[in-house]
Order: structure tokens, then sequence, then C-alpha cells
């Protein structure tokens, strides 16, 4: 039985590695199977694209379509979204005979022999965590997520010196874990990924969606898990980089095609998603319509905010780049470019040697 570590790092770009001194990742990318060109699916938010790395499918199939949904029936904002169709990594592992260990990769609670949620601002406590773990029980999978250059990332801006410390933090962890590993387990294989990028909001935008709505005297807000939601609103917002727009009474769902065309004449709208956008995105089932703006803008952080610091975000296109990289375990080498999320857990599984048919970005690029 071959050995797996597994390590996403969130929110890591390629942009950001080039200028970092993060000198056992870049070794790593550099000596392993690293896939060029590496794309996310949609939306490039945190939790679908967990979900997408972890079970190699799209959000349409994996059932995780955002980080929070509108659900009509129950008329209710849904975050912390954890419902997963189907069999994630671990699981798929666990069914072969493995024992598998998660710090801190929260899609996989409930999904593993052992959970374990620590501090995840501090990059060592996954570290040290996995050790001490390993010290008392011999598991043959660990996975586990290194959350602070995302968090960093959110509060200075995409490329930002702090954050470029950060993952230099960051990665003198891996290396620590990886040497520990390396002298216990011997063979194994070492997987290092991400789920997007980050882009950094510089410029404030006046577009009001509420306003747009309004003007056809259509009722609604943007609303956030556990709010209360009137059962007279016609539409129902939810504040992403990407915004998803419910149509929740019939006068809206009747001005659907009026309102996309609106939005696509819109200034500072980069992207707008209708159904059939959705559906080649492999995640129809998010929204009636959602929309971008152009990269940079926002609209719902104040203007002289903006002016003093840059914030970083990501859940747009623009953020579709990712990284991942197979080292270790005498595997064949590959040239590997021009997939996207969906091929990782199929190639580890690949690497391992296990036999199993998953459908992946192997096949199918998804273009965003």
């Amino acid at each position: 039985m071959k050995k797996l570590l597994f390590i996403t790092i969130d929110s890591l770009g390629q942009d950001l590695v080039d200028k970092s001194n993060a000198v056992f990742i870049k070794s790593i990318l550099r000596m392993g199977n690293t896939i060029e060109n590496l794309k996310t699916a949609f939306p490039s938010l945190t939790t679908p694209m967990m979900t997408t790395i972890l079970t190699g499918q799209y959000p349409e199939t994996h059932g995780i379509y955002s980080n929070s949904i509108y659900n009509y029936e129950q008329n209710e904002v849904i975050g912390k979204l954890r419902g997963v169709k189907v069999p994630t990594i671990s699981e798929i592992l666990m069914n072969k005979g493995y024992k598998t260990l998660s710090v801190q990769h929260f899609m996989l609670e409930n999904r593993c022999n052992k959970y374990v949620q620590v501090d995840g601002s501090n990059p060592e406590n996954n570290t040290n965590t996995i050790i001490n773990e390993l010290e008392n029980v011999d598991y043959d999978a660990v996975f586990t997520i290194y959350q602070s250059v995302d968090s960093i990332g959110h509060k200075y801006g995409a490329l930002h010196s702090k954050r470029i410390e950060e993952l230099e933090k960051v990665d003198q962890q891996i290396e620590k874990l990886y040497n520990y590993i390396n002298k216990k387990w011997k063979d194994f294989l070492l997987v290092i990924n991400s789920d997007h990028s980050m882009s950094t909001y510089k410029k404030h935008s006046n577009f009001s969606i509420i306003k747009l709505l309004n003007g056809y005297g259509l009722k609604g807000n943007f609303y956030n898990p556990g709010e209360k939601i009137p059962n007279d609103v016609d539409f129902v917002l939810i504040r992403q980089p990407t915004v998803q727009i419910y149509l929740k009474s019939k006068k809206a769902q009747n001005k659907k095609n009026e309102i996309i065309y609106d939005l696509e004449s819109e200034t500072d709208v980069a992207k707008v998603y209708d159904e059939y956008e959705l559906t080649k995105l492999h995640n129809p089932y998010l929204c009636d319509i959602a929309y971008t703006l152009k990269k940079g803008y926002t609209d719902n952080i104040s203007s002289l905010l903006l002016s003093v610091k840059g914030f970083g975000y990501h859940g747009t296109f623009e953020e579709s780049d990712a990284i991942a990289t197979f080292y270790g375990g005498n595997i064949k080498q590959e040239k590997l470019k021009d997939f996207d999320l969906t091929v990782i857990t199929p190639k580890t599984l690949k690497y391992l040697g296990i036999d199993i048919n998953l459908e992946s970005g192997e096949k199918n690029v998804t273009k965003i």
C-alpha cells in the first residue's frame, strides 16, 4: 500500500509562488509531475472548489454549488454546505483499506477515520498536529489545508508583502512535515495543490444591482445565512464576488431576459451568467442569474477604505488558475497541461495504483 500526503494551500496561485522565496514548494513544482495552466471550476470559491479537488467532480455532480446558496422551499440562505453527493478520495481510500486522517480539510469531516480542526491562522498548528497524530496512530493517508495564505490575502491584498511572507512560513512548515513523514514512511506520494488564486479590490463601483432590480418594480435585498427573508420579496441576492441572483416571484421570473440584457449593458459588469453559461460551466443549479464586476471592482466596500489599502478576493473567472503537483512514490514522469481541478483526485488514485473510473478534467477543461 503506497501512502499519501495530500496538502492543499488555500488560494495559492502561480503568481504568488513566483514572487516568494518558497524554496521547498518551488523545488517540488520543479521536480514533480506539475500541471501547467491548471484551471479551477466555477465559481472559484473555497467550499465548492475544495469539494471538486476531493471528488474529481464538478459542482453539478458533487452538489456543493457555492459557499452559500438560497433554498426556495425553506426561504433561507444556507451556508457551510457539507452535503457532498459523491464519494471523496478519503472514502475511496478507506474502502481500499486505508486509514485516513484529515487536519483542517473541512469537507472530509465525517468522511475520514479521524478529523481534527485546528486554528488555521498559524500554519505550525497543522504541521504539529499531524506529527502528533502520526506518533500515536499509523495512518496511511493524511489530508490537510494550510489556510493562512488565504486569510492574509483577504486582509491585505493578493500580492501584498505580508502574504508573500505567510507563504514562506507555510513553505517551511510543509518542508518540516515532509521531512518527518519521509523518515517515517519512506515511500509515499506527495500531492500539493490549491483551489484557486486571488485578486485585489482597487476600485469602488457605483453600480447597484438592487437599484437595477427595483427599476422593474421588484423587491428584495442581499441576505446572509441565518437572516430572516420576508415571504413577499421578489428576489434574493447572495454577495459573493460572483453575485448570485435568485428570482423568487413569478413577476421577477418574467423579467429574467430583460435583467440579463441590462446587466450585460452595465459598464462595470465584466460577465453575466445565464442558464446556458451556468450549464456550460457544470454548475446549472447555482442560481437563476450570476454576474461579476470587472477585475478589481467592488460594490460592497467603501471607496474610503479602498484608498487606505487593498482587499483580496476570489470567486470570479479572474481567479481561475491554481497549482497541482505530484511527487515521489516512484511515479512515472508525465507532462501535464491544460487540465482543471477535477483531474487531481483521479491522478492521485492512479499514482497510488488504485484503478477507479472518474470523469475528470483529463477529458474536459472548464472554459471560464
